[in-house]
């Protein structure tokens, strides 16, 4: 009795060894894998800082103004160009195609805006 005890127990001990070596190796392996992600992570950081840096230096007005002066022909925004919703023109009503194409949702030909699909 106490031999077949004796062998069951060294059995377990080498199950329980092996088990142990397995899992320890396993943990190497993903302490090793995550040491990896950590200096892929500070790169990536040091990559969206170094962008951000470009991005502020590429929209300054200053420059943006330069750049506007050189290769456009646009004009400074005056006051007398902005307007408010109430002094746009109302949009015509009495055209053939706003009343029969229901296409367009009925939003030109109609008060309620109530869209209807065929």
């Amino acid at each position: 009795m106490i031999r077949i005890l004796n062998i069951v127990s060294f059995m377990m001990s080498v199950v329980l060894a092996v088990v142990l070596y397995t899992v320890k190796y396993d943990a190497q392996v993903e302490i090793r894998r995550i040491k990896v992600l950590k200096v892929d992570i500070r790169k990536e950081v040091e990559t969206i800082n170094i962008l951000r840096a470009e991005w502020s230096y590429l929209n300054q007005p200053a420059r943006l103004k330069r750049l506007a002066e050189r290769y456009t022909k646009l004009m400074p925004l005056s006051a007398s160009q902005i307007v408010t919703v109430n002094n746009l023109p109302e949009r015509r009503r009495d055209s053939e195609d706003f009343e029969e194409d229901k296409r367009l949702g009925g939003f030109a030909g109609n008060a309620t805006g109530s869209i209807e699909v065929q």
